[in-house]
């Protein structure tokens, strides 16, 4: 992320009023600064791959900066999402899943991300729930979708703001799949 806009972000919520606390209470859970958790990402995806760590990197770096074009930065973040679902649900893996349907014998993004969530979200008693199901379901077609807004950026020479929000929506799902 920018580091002038967080400068200007955090200086703003720390000028708002504090609200009057009703008594002596122990204070909430702090919530993480977007570097914090853009770092444990950083992390996560080098556990899995340390070329896909280094390549997430690369996009926020480049987000960040003011560019002539951010096709690179589109389909670097492309190749991340898709090299990160490659290495957490292979092939074969998938295959033997019995929702499998694929498409030309091969499993679909959206099947890949349904493996990997399944796999970090496993019930207790080993079951996958139903409500689990319809929330793998839907982030593996947004996982999807993703690939394919990223791909339209990397031709269509997008603009610094789009792949920001690409960013936004691929990190939502990288947190989702990557073991923690």
């Amino acid at each position: 992320m920018d580091d002038e806009y967080l400068g200007r972000l955090r200086a703003f919520h720390e000028s708002l009023p504090r609200p009057a606390s009703p008594g002596p209470a122990a204070p909430g859970p702090v919530p993480p600064t977007f570097a914090a958790v853009q770092d444990a990402l950083v992390v996560r995806l080098t556990a899995v791959d340390p070329d896909l760590g280094t390549s997430y990197l690369q996009v926020l770096t480049d987000v960040a900066q003011v560019r002539a074009t951010y096709v690179g930065p589109a389909g670097e973040l492309r190749e991340v999402l898709r090299g990160t679902i490659a290495q957490l649900a292979p092939d074969a893996d998938v295959i033997g899943q019995t929702w499998f349907k694929g498409h030309e014998g091969r499993p679909t993004h959206a099947e890949r991300i349904r493996y990997a969530l399944q796999k970090n979200h496993v019930a207790a008693d080993g079951q996958i729930l139903e409500a689990d199901e319809i929330l793998e379901t839907m982030i593996g077609k947004l996982g999807r979708s993703l690939y394919e807004r990223s791909s339209r950026a990397l031709h269509a020479g997008t603009q610094q703001r789009e792949v920001r929000k690409i960013v936004s929506w691929v990190e939502l799902v990288l947190d989702e799949v990557l073991p923690v």
